[in-house]
This record gives C-alpha cells, sequence and structure tokens, in this order.
C-alpha cells in the first residue's frame, strides 16, 4: 500500500472518529470495558480473483481461520491481536500459502446494547511459502491492513462478528471475508 492511499483511507477515517466519538460516548453511558477471546472463520481471494471462478466451481482451499484476542476500553477504542491462517492457494501449478501475526487498533460506533460497526486498522506480520515443480520457496515482511466489520450480541458473554479485511502481502493483495464468536470476560 503507497503512503498516498494510507493517507487518504486513514485522514478521513480519523476525522470521522473524532466527530462521532463524544456522541457514542454520551450514547453509551452504561458500557462496561472488556476483554475477549475469539475465533473466526475465513475465505481469503488472491489479487483480483472471482468467487466462483469462471466455471462456478469452489475447488480450493482458501478457508482459513483467525484466533484473536482483545479489549474494548470504552465504547469506541479498542485493540486487538492475533494470528491468521490464509489458507492454500493454487495458481498455474504453484500453491501458496500464508499466515501471519496481526495488531489492530478498532473504532467502535454502537448501534445498541453491545451491537456495533467498526474499523480497523492495524499491522500484519506474515510467512508465505510457495510449491513449484521447480522447488520451494519462502518470503515474510510486514504490511499495513485495514477492515470493517459488525459485532452483535448473541448471549450475556457472547458477540457473533462479521468482517471483511484488505491485507497487503508485498505487493499482492488478499480479501478476506469472516465469521465468528467472541467470547467476553472481564466487565462489571
Amino acid at each position: 500500500m503507497t503512503l498516498i492511499r494510507l493517507k487518504t483511507a486513514v485522514i478521513p477515517a480519523a476525522l470521522a472518529v473524532s466527530l462521532a466519538a463524544p456522541s457514542a460516548l454520551a450514547q453509551s453511558a452504561d458500557f462496561d470495558p472488556h476483554g475477549y477471546v475469539g475465533g473466526d472463520i475465513a475465505y481469503s481471494r488472491l489479487e483480483n480473483e472471482s468467487f466462483p471462478d469462471s466455471n462456478d466451481e469452489v475447488n480450493d482451499n482458501r478457508f482459513g481461520y483467525d484466533l484473536h484476542v482483545g479489549a474494548r476500553f470504552n465504547p469506541v477504542f479498542g485493540i486487538e491481536g492475533g494470528f491468521t491462517d490464509f489458507g492454500e492457494a493454487e495458481e498455474n501449478g504453484v500453491t501458496y500459502s500464508a499466515d501471519g501475526f496481526t495488531l489492530a487498533g478498532l473504532v467502535h460506533f454502537p448501534l445498541a446494547d453491545r451491537a456495533s460497526v467498526y474499523g480497523k486498522l492495524g499491522q500484519l506480520f506474515w510467512d508465505a511459502e510457495g510449491q513449484t515443480s521447480f522447488g520451494n520457496f519462502e518470503d515474510d515482511g510486514n504490511d499495513v491492513f485495514y477492515g470493517l466489520g459488525l459485532s452483535l450480541p448473541v448471549g450475556v458473554a457472547t458477540d457473533l462478528r462479521f468482517e471483511y479485511e484488505r491485507f497487503e502481502l508485498d505487493d499482492a493483495d488478499v480479501d478476506q471475508a469472516a465469521i465468528g464468536l467472541n467470547f467476553l470476560f472481564g466487565g462489571a
């Protein structure tokens, strides 16, 4: 991601948060700060591939998972760290797999009792491997990622979440859609 694209995404988001944060805090006076652990099942799409493919087939292994731990300090701000496995992708006889650790800040826009829409901005520390008929290769690095999500309460201490995230592994863009559960702890 170029610095210009990052600035054009971050500056409007920061402005929106600074304008919305005071009203969100006022609406959620009964919010209890809490921690959470959770996991997601995810589907990753490399670059601009279509899903399903041109033959309307879903015959790949790009289903992965995400394990995470986080904290909400108030109705608006939180932090999250985790591990993401992107699954495997095969293209032109080359098999790719990648995974990595994430650290992100979250900005929530409360909707109702623990329900919120949120944005996420963080850093991915990744490792990738590839297998070809000529041999194997490995690569690693770290890149900025971002995402959007919806969190809905489904019990006293459980939230259901839906997420879309955009990762960049060097020059390869990876889109990931996920659904998962968070188990809350530490609230009053």
